[in-house]
């Protein structure tokens, strides 16, 4: 039977790089080795020896070969994948502070948490399956930024000024998404609208696409 460490160097010959590989994929391309805590503790020696590089937890990349471009989406992904929990990228424009903002925050469907990532943390917040799904689209995004922001902030002005700013394509995907507002934002969409909302919402219903 081969040792970890040599099925570990005939998985690295197989990946491009720079590119991202947790144990588990180890463990899922081979049918050598068994036990994960075996994979583990020929990592931790790779990486002691200057081998690989941990970046993450369970996330490593061949030394030296790391690349920068979308490197904590690539990471989350990667922990989505194995966590089996939806991990997507917190909307640019939120209603966190700017210096949250400023910050690697993904959305999660499991529990909140960050980890360190070359100097600085990637945070994974949890919000509830209405957000996540509205921040999975550019358009939903902007429902979510409204929602976020609170009554108070989000009147019926401030919502029709953004509203005022959508195509009408994206209108119509705006107000498909209505059934995932809340009920106080909804109903003030639907009043900056005017009688757009009315003639939109009666197509969307006629074609099924809204309940």
């Amino acid at each position: 039977m081969l040792k970890a460490t040599s099925v570990i160097r005939k998985f690295l010959s197989t990946i491009k790089p720079g590119e991202h590989f947790s144990s588990a994929q180890i463990l899922t391309a081979t049918t050598t080795i068994r036990l994960r805590n075996t994979v583990d503790v020929a990592l931790a020696r790779m990486v002691k020896s200057g081998r690989i590089e941990r970046i993450g937890h369970g996330i490593f990349v061949i030394a030296g070969s790391q690349t920068t471009a979308s490197v904590s989406s690539e990471i989350t992904h990667k922990k989505s994948t194995k966590t089996n929990k939806a991990i997507i990228k917190a909307p640019s424009k939120d209603s966190e502070s700017d210096q949250q903002n400023r910050q690697n925050v993904f959305y999660t469907s499991g529990c909140s948490s960050r980890f360190l990532f070359q100097g600085k943390y990637i945070y994974l917040k949890h919000i509830s399956p209405r957000k996540l799904q509205l921040a999975s689209t550019a358009v939903g995004a902007i429902a979510l930024s409204l929602w976020q922001r609170g009554k108070d902030a989000s009147d019926t002005n401030e919502i029709a000024k953004t509203i005022a700013k959508l195509s009408r394509g994206e209108l119509i995907e705006f107000i498909a998404l209505a059934p995932s507002m809340p009920n106080w934002l909804s109903k003030r969409a639907k009043e900056a609208a005017g009688p757009k909302w009315q003639k939109i919402e009666r197509d969307l219903y006629s074609k099924r696409l809204i309940q």
